[in-house]
């Protein structure tokens, strides 16, 4: 049966901000006289509806209130000037009127909550000021009118007369009755109150002591409902964070946070976690009209914009404020660049270049030139000495910077306006978006290439800093395409869907951001053309992006009137070492501190690096024959050990500080192992490989410094991909097939199995031993409990194997590495994704967590390890903070109350 829904005479709207303590009192007051007279033993439920919810997060009437609303035979308006710029009481108001008549408006003038000291002013006036707009212009009928404004908070309302008589008229109004006979009850229903009370004074006392003990049920009971209040709270905060990510991810961080900060529930973490690795927005810098390009000076202080009317302006990053104004002469500017060495700055429009110094001091002209080629574009040169114009007759001319005198002009075939240029890295090379061309000429032969045409247009280019790779922009369809000029070929950059507006590559030319149509930037990586970052806040076309010249911040404008700034990787990259041999790295671990990272190569060794230095320390040479790759390499629990396994059938364990070789087991030519690792004791070794063509087993347990073979482990068909020791040593997991199987280490006794989907690659333990996780082939990760031997998690989310898995030394993490180049980390047990870890490895085949704090390494194609800070991998009251320095200054301080603890 549908519940029906509670009926009111009256429904208060009020300013939360200012008429809460008024609002409290004046439902009290009718609730008391404006019901029907009633028995002392008798319970009325109240009468008058007051909303007492939190409507910050909400982005529309809540349905209570909105239920209450439809259910009030009479609207009482608070009118106050905090009530009159409240959107929440606009709305209340604006559905009164929509839904129910006109002439049940009762409106009580208050100054709110705050005396006035200006003293008495004009009634009507007061009055107009006082309304919301929905009420402007709408009455049928003139509503009915109370004035409040000599009540003032400090005062006692109840023993207030002027308070007294408004709430008996308001009383009056909601019933449809006298007023006199509304005070006449009044007065009447006190006086039994009185009697009632003194009879029941003597039947409390009687009842003190269950009086005491029913206080503190209802105590406990209060904050229980408290808690579940705050429960609820956090959860459907968290739920509008999730559903804000896409549309705008600053303002999904700060329900978050005040999800986080309300409860701390798993809902809000997640949503946090979320919302932290999805919006990168560090500053937002307000321009107060379009910006049409954008550049960022040498030191990365300071931005120039040319705005929509054609003025350029010049704004400092870290305070957000304007510190300059210029202006072409006669005409908008178009284009604006920082020279390299941060002195000069050039504005380009069709009234031509003009460049100025930067010296605060003057910042005067230096020179003015390409008037006659009505220049669309401009770019300096790498030594600052040249300036390049794109002329809407389709040529290329090149002029001195400081005099302004024409040094060449580059043409080619046609006459199609250029729209972008841009030198290469050392100033040979001058590429040029041309019409339905991309354009490049060869400074030392003056002939023209085209690199790509497009019928539907070319609007962008830009050349990378070592002059290998050319990127372009379409000017529809949002197709972007970076060009190998070694081979000629062309990755496609699959995201946008609008006109490719502006693009830059990146200071060390390994990544790429473009802006567009659509509304969004990203950034690509350069050398697989996948996406790396889509960067979403702005509320309209983005017209520009380019890289700070530290390379760690992207700064883009766009229609909306913003200049923002943006982190290029959410999780920082602490350190990236690089092998001697770019061969694949097979897999990766940290020592018992933290310090050194060892990693298995293809190139036969296994390098050993200092993980703060980045130094390579030197390589453990495991093998000799060309195809014998290092498949596994890890430290001994205290460090002091590292052992290697590869294709050459052997398990070696060498000293980790001096790299002499201490033992060796297996023969050289014995089928290959594919994972090794040292128990926690480091006296026992144990392997997993292929098996043998007449011993089917592919697990076997050493003891090594005397070498002896002390278990022969069987169960798997043909091979087992990873192996593991528990934390206390005394069980061995291996992972071949679809399923982990699990062993005592004392009698070799099997103690469960646990099945999986697909081919299993690998196998860890958790801390705590009551975990199990493996990677698949699959793509996904899989997580049992151990006790129950069943399985509680399946993570997916790569798009590839699932090579290497490992867990965070406090045991609420896991992270994989999967050949798709991601890493990625997840809750335990829960499953949650907490953060993306991109490397520039197409592949990545080993992950480790360090043993203390939050760093994570991963390893694969090209020979390099990247080492990142999992920032999200912090407990929920410092993701509050860490999302605090997230926002923006405007942004934290509007927030004060989600950020709080966090000063």
């Amino acid at each position: 049966m549908a519940r029906r829904p509670r009926k009111y005479e009256a429904f208060i709207s009020y300013s939360h901000e200012a008429d809460s303590a008024f609002a409290t009192e004046l439902q009290r007051t009718l609730n008391r006289i404006a019901r029907p007279t009633y028995k002392w033993w008798q319970w009325w439920p109240p009468r008058v509806f007051r909303d007492q919810t939190n409507l910050a997060a909400a982005p529309d009437l809540a349905a209570e209130i909105r239920e209450a609303l439809l259910a009030s035979d009479s609207f009482v308006l608070l009118a106050s000037p905090q009530a009159a710029g409240s959107r929440w009481v606009d709305r209340e108001a604006a559905t009164w009127c929509e839904q129910r008549p006109r002439d049940r408006l009762l409106i009580a003038l208050t100054n709110g909550a705050l005396a006035w000291d200006v003293g008495r002013r004009d009634f009507d006036r007061e009055r107009t000021n006082a309304l919301p707009p929905a009420l402007a212009g709408v009455f049928e009928v003139e509503p009915l009118w109370v004035d409040f404004t000599a009540v003032h908070a400090q005062d006692g309302h109840r023993s207030n007369p002027t308070f007294l008589d408004g709430a008996a008229t308001l009383a009056a109004a909601i019933r449809g009755t006298d007023k006199d006979r509304i005070i006449g009850e009044d007065a009447r229903q006190q006086r039994r109150t009185k009697q009632l009370v003194a009879g029941a004074v003597a039947l409390l006392t009687l009842l003190a002591v269950a009086a005491t003990v029913a206080a503190a049920y209802a105590f406990i009971q209060r904050n229980r409902a408290d808690e579940r209040a705050r429960l609820a709270t956090s959860r459907q905060l968290a739920a509008e964070a999730l559903v804000s990510l896409d549309t705008d991810p600053e303002q999904s961080l700060v329900l978050a946070a005040r999800a986080a900060t309300t409860a701390p529930t798993n809902e809000a973490a997640d949503a946090l976690r979320q919302a932290l690795r999805t919006s990168r927005l560090r500053e937002i810098v307000n321009a107060r009209a379009p910006v049409v390009d954008t550049a960022v000076d040498p030191t990365g202080r300071l931005a120039a914009a040319v705005l929509q009317s054609g003025s350029i302006r010049i704004w400092s990053l870290r305070t957000g404020r304007p510190v300059a104004k210029l202006q072409l002469a006669g005409v908008p500017a178009e284009r604006v660049q920082f020279s390299h060495d941060g002195r000069r700055l050039l504005g380009a429009g069709k009234a031509g270049v003009v460049v100025w110094s930067t010296d605060e001091g003057t910042r005067q002209p230096i020179a003015t030139f390409g008037r006659a080629g009505q220049p669309l574009a401009a770019a300096f040169s790498p030594s600052d000495k040249l300036v390049a114009t794109g002329d809407f007759d389709g040529a290329v001319r090149l002029w001195r910077s400081e005099t302004g005198a024409l040094s060449d002009v580059l043409r080619a075939r046609g006459m199609q306006p250029v729209t972008a240029v841009s030198f290469s890295g050392d100033g040979s090379v001058v590429a040029a978006a041309r019409g339905s061309e991309a354009v490049l000429w060869n400074l030392r032969t003056r002939s023209p290439r085209v690199l790509y045409a497009n019928k539907n247009g070319v609007w962008t280019v830009a050349v990378s800093p070592d002059g290998t790779h050319v990127a372009t922009g379409d000017t529809r369809g949002g197709h972007a395409r970076i060009w190998s000029l070694r081979s000629g070929s062309a990755v496609a950059l699959n995201g946008h869907s609008g006109v490719i507006r502006g693009l830059a590559f990146s200071p060390n030319g390994k990544s790429l951001v473009t802006a567009s149509d659509d509304e969004t930037a990203r950034i690509w990586d350069v050398s697989t053309g996948r996406s790396l970052a889509e960067l979403r806040g702005h509320g309209d076309i983005v017209e520009s992006a380019a890289f700070a010249p530290d390379g760690k911040t992207v700064v883009t404008s766009g229609d909306d009137g913003t200049i923002r700034v943006w982190a290029v990787a959410s999780d920082p990259i602490d350190a990236e070492l690089a092998a001697p041999d770019n061969r694949v790295l097979r897999d990766v671990d940290f020592d018992e501190r933290g310090d050194r990272i060892v990693a298995a190569s293809e190139d036969l060794t296994a390098p050993l690096w200092d993980a703060h230095s980045e130094r390579l320390l030197w390589a453990f040479r495991h093998a000799q024959g060309a195809d014998e790759w290092v498949e596994s390499a890890k430290f001994s629990h205290d460090g002091s050990l590292v052992v290697t396994a590869g294709d050459d059938g052997t398990a070696k364990i060498w000293r980790s500080s001096s790299r002499t070789l201490l033992a060796t087991l297996g023969q050289p030519g014995d089928p290959p192992l594919y994972d090794a690792t040292l128990s926690p004791d480091g006296r026992l070794l144990a392997t997993a490989g292929q098996a043998g063509a007449a011993d089917k087993a592919v697990i076997r347990v050493w003891r090594w410094r005397r070498p002896k073979e002390v278990l022969t482990l069987r169960g798997f068909r043909g091979r087992a991909n990873g192996v593991a020791f528990s934390s206390n040593g005394d069980l061995l997991a291996g992972a071949g097939g679809n399923r982990v199987r699990v062993w005592r280490i004392a009698d070799g006794a099997p103690v469960a199995v646990l099945r999986g989907r697909g081919e299993l690659t690998s196998v860890a333990f958790a801390p705590s031993n009551a975990l199990i996780g493996a990677g698949s082939f699959s793509g996904a990760a899989l997580l049992w409990d151990l006790r129950s031997k069943k399985r509680i998690a399946r993570l997916a989310g790569h798009s590839d194997t699932v090579a290497a898995v490992a867990f965070s030394a406090n045991g609420r993490f896991l992270a994989t590495a999967g050949h798709d180049g991601i890493a990625k980390v997840w809750t335990v047990p829960g499953g949650s994704l907490v953060t993306t870890l991109r490397s520039r490895a197409p592949l990545l085949e080993g992950v480790a967590f360090a043993p203390h704090g939050r760093r994570v390494a991963v390893a694969g194609a090209g020979g390099r390890v990247t080492v990142f800070d999992c920032e999200e991998c912090r407990p929920v009251r410092s993701l509050v903070c860490l999302a605090a320095a997230r926002v923006t200054p405007v942004i934290r301080a509007r927030e004060e109350d989600a950020f709080r603890r966090c000063d």
